[in-house]
């Protein structure tokens, strides 16, 4: 029994393609479980920074904060530091029973995403 060269090289190619249509195919929903997992963090901060707003009153840059022009979102998203050093009392009460949903608790991992979720604080 003989197989031809051109018969195994043709379906080796065909495997080929088709593995490359595969990886293919699971890079592209990977890029869309990305999109959708930015869009809900952006939603999330978003939310998060309207609920302060009316809990807050709309005060949620100390005095340092309003001079140097400060984005009260960025306090959301941004490092602690950055919060200790521009937010309002109020705003740090505020942060105290709901944690900030910062880009480390969003796609950190599973569990600090499900404790940010649950109102934990990790870490």
């Amino acid at each position: 029994m003989s197989i031809s060269i051109e018969a195994s090289d043709s379906s080796w190619a065909a495997g080929r393609d088709e593995a490359g249509r595969r990886a293919a195919a699971r890079g592209e929903r990977a890029r869309l479980r990305r999109e959708a997992a930015e869009q809900e963090y952006r939603d999330e901060v978003y939310r998060q920074w309207r609920a302060a707003e009316a809990a807050t009153n709309g005060y949620m840059l100390n005095r340092a904060g309003r001079r140097g022009e400060i984005d009260e979102r960025s306090l959301f998203t941004g490092p602690e530091s950055r919060v200790r050093k521009y937010a309002s009392s109020e705003l740090i009460e505020w942060f105290s029973s709901h944690p900030r949903p910062t880009r480390v608790s969003w796609f950190g991992s599973a569990a600090a995403r499900r404790a940010h979720l649950a109102g934990r604080r990790i870490g």
